[in-house]
């Protein structure tokens, strides 16, 4: 690989851990790997875990934000709106994702039903195509679907926690 870029592969999805190592990420203050699985990786006797996480840090990257198993797309878009949000308003990284997680956590049927990206949520829970705001689901709207730590427990938050800097 030459000049610390990524190869060409990697505009077609695939990207390797030794390909991320290469890089320049010393000036990147946040890094978020928000598909599934991300922080995980292969122990290697004497040398530790191998895998995304570590190829990040060791290319300079200050924070990292990743999952440890496979999350649903929408409910990550969800907590990953949010945790954007906290992070402008100026709380700490790690604070920013711990309060996006409780958000996830305790967010009810009828706020999910308030947003177009809620009623992804919801579409995605329920395994439907189609959802609009009059639909009948079998919940009630105080339900919080999404309490159980599958939806929002996967998240970490690696290195830097202190607030970006603007």
């Amino acid at each position: 690989m030459a000049g610390g870029r990524l190869p060409q592969a990697a505009g077609k999805g695939f990207v390797f851990a030794q390909d991320i190592a290469s890089l320049d990420l010393w000036a990147n203050e946040l890094t978020v790997l928000s598909a599934c699985d991300t922080a995980r990786g292969d122990i290697k006797i004497g040398e530790g875990v191998f895998g995304l996480r570590r190829a990040f840090a060791v290319a300079g990257t200050k924070t990292l934000v990743m999952s440890l198993w496979s999350v649903p797309d929408k409910v990550t878009a969800l907590l990953m709106e949010r945790f954007f949000d906290n992070l402008q308003s100026g709380m700490s990284r790690s604070e920013a994702l711990h309060s996006a997680q409780n958000y996830i956590r305790r967010i009810t049927v009828k706020q999910l039903r308030e947003s177009a990206l809620g009623l992804e949520v919801l579409k995605e829970l329920l395994a439907v195509k189609e959802l609009s705001v009059n639909s009948k689901i079998d919940c009630q709207e105080k339900d919080t679907p999404l309490k159980h730590p599958f939806y929002w427990g996967a998240w970490i938050c690696q290195g830097n926690t202190d607030p970006l800097v603007n």
